[in-house]
């Protein structure tokens, strides 16, 4: 009977804690979630109450550099497939190096361990594919370019402890395929 005592009172005090607990309103700090002031008026859900949150029916409105849209030009420019890259650049990583092989040398390769990184801004080469293979935990890709590049990851595993694995410092688009290794 003692033991049955001393957990229903300790079932009641776990209780009241949680009910004193859960009338707590908290209050929310300027620039937090939902945007809330720091006047502590909240909704039951713990949400800022002047957040509204309701969708309304399209208006009409168009965001205000819709007139870019030609910018784009045509298909050409959205889809790599109608596109040509007579240039190919491929890279190979093998653990703390990398090797390279190119069909035009006006590409320019610089290459620490199996940090590489590519110029083909100082002689202005375009129509170019970079494909990625092998695997390195400690290796990289740079890309610097005035003209849209197809970048193909063919299989490859890559992870940098410098920054991004992979860096675009070219000035237009960059198509990514991926091919994926053939399961047998």
């Amino acid at each position: 009977m003692k033991h049955s005592l001393t957990l229903i009172l300790s079932g009641l005090a776990l209780a009241a804690l949680i009910i004193g607990c859960a009338t707590d309103e908290p209050s929310y700090s300027e620039g937090a979630p939902g945007g809330g002031s720091s006047s502590g008026s909240t909704s039951v859900d713990g949400t800022d109450p002047s957040f509204d949150s309701s969708i309304t029916a399209w208006d009409g409105q168009t965001a205000s550099d819709t007139s870019k849209a030609s910018d784009y030009g045509s298909d050409k420019d959205i889809y790599h497939e109608l596109n040509t890259f007579s240039n190919v650049l491929t890279i190979t990583y093998n653990g703390t190096s990398a090797s390279y092989t190119t069909t035009n040398d006006k590409i320019l390769v610089y290459q620490t361990g199996a940090h590489v990184t590519v110029d083909m801004l100082t002689n202005d080469v375009d129509k170019t594919e970079i494909i990625l293979k092998g695997t390195s935990s400690d290796g990289s890709l740079k890309v610097y370019g005035a003209s849209k590049y197809k970048l193909t990851l063919d299989g490859v595993s890559l992870t940098s402890s410098r920054g991004p694995a992979i860096n675009s410092q070219c000035k237009k688009r960059v198509y990514v395929a991926l091919r994926c290794p053939k399961i047998s």
